[in-house]
């Protein structure tokens, strides 16, 4: 079933532009950090030295036409599910809930051994459907509650999630 998209909803969704936004404004001043180390360096080499102001004017527009691409690109889906204007809500019961652990290695054995980063993953089952949620949604929600789930449009990102009643103990 669709709804329309609440206020609440919207700023959810926002959000997660707004990271986006940060990211690549972060990669970007770290490009234009290299790129004005690398102009300066390549400048004072004697052979680059007569055609270097053209070299660089092309490099400075590779990079930028290849960071818009990225950008652009990166903002297709998340400005797809505002435009849209509407999320898919499922309800029903929590019907099962899996913890997916994942170690991360670092190609060092001595560094596996003792630093292992641990990555968990937290999902429910509403029906059949499997959802992705955050640690405090995972601790909360019991099998056989009944919830609300909001998924966005285009991405099926979990947007909101409501607990409705709790199971009843038999």
């Amino acid at each position: 079933m669709t709804e329309r998209l609440t206020d609440k909803d919207k700023k959810v969704l926002q959000s997660k532009i707004t990271i986006i936004h940060q990211a690549y404004f972060m990669v970007l001043m770290m490009m234009s950090i290299v790129i004005l180390g690398g102009i300066v360096s390549f400048k004072k080499i004697p052979f680059l030295n007569h055609n270097f102001l053209a070299s660089s004017v092309i490099f400075v527009l590779i990079s930028v036409s290849i960071y818009g691409f990225f950008y652009l690109r990166s903002l297709k889906k998340p400005t797809a599910n505002l435009q849209a204007g509407e999320k898919k809500v499922n309800m029903g019961l929590v019907t099962n809930k899996e913890r997916d652990v994942k170690y991360g290695t670092s190609g060092s054995f001595i560094a596996n051994t003792v630093l292992t980063p641990k990555l968990i993953d937290y999902y429910i089952f509403i029906d059949d459907l499997k959802l992705y949620v955050d640690k405090e949604d995972y601790l909360i929600l019991e099998i056989g509650d009944q919830v609300q789930a909001s998924r966005s449009i285009v991405t099926n990102e979990l947007i909101g999630l409501e607990k409705l009643t709790s199971r009843t103990n038999t």
